[in-house]
């Protein structure tokens, strides 16, 4: 089993400073983070910003991000099972709305993951 991160959404924000992904989902950021402003601002979403209190006591994302990636497996079961396993046989616009579903289900699985307190 490896240790390292599973949705790699770090560094936050580019060369400049300027938020790029959210720590906690990798959805767009915004100017508000929970790390030093010299390194990297652990930047985040408005909708984990609603989360602050619990995800700056997250020290170790290994088990959440696992638990969103989990969610997201369910969550895109539907697509599977009515489009069939082979995407070369998917048509672009199913491609899209898996992908888009794939990582939304992902950012809100880590925020429900977070939002629990799961115990990893």
């Amino acid at each position: 089993m490896t240790t390292a991160q599973v949705l790699p959404f770090r560094p936050t924000a580019d060369s400049t400073g300027y938020p790029t992904a959210c720590l906690t989902c990798g959805r767009h950021a915004h100017g508000i983070g929970i790390g030093d402003p010299r390194r990297d601002p652990l930047f985040l979403c408005p909708e984990c910003m609603a989360m602050l209190t619990k995800i700056k006591d997250v020290s170790n994302w290994n088990g959440y991000e696992r638990a969103a990636v989990d969610y997201a497996i369910d969550a895109v079961g539907p697509f599977i099972e009515e489009y069939g396993p082979d995407m070369g046989e998917w048509t672009v616009e199913v491609i899209e709305e898996f992908v888009r579903s794939l990582w939304s289900a992902c950012g809100d699985g880590v925020r429900k993951a977070v939002d629990a307190g799961a115990p990893f």
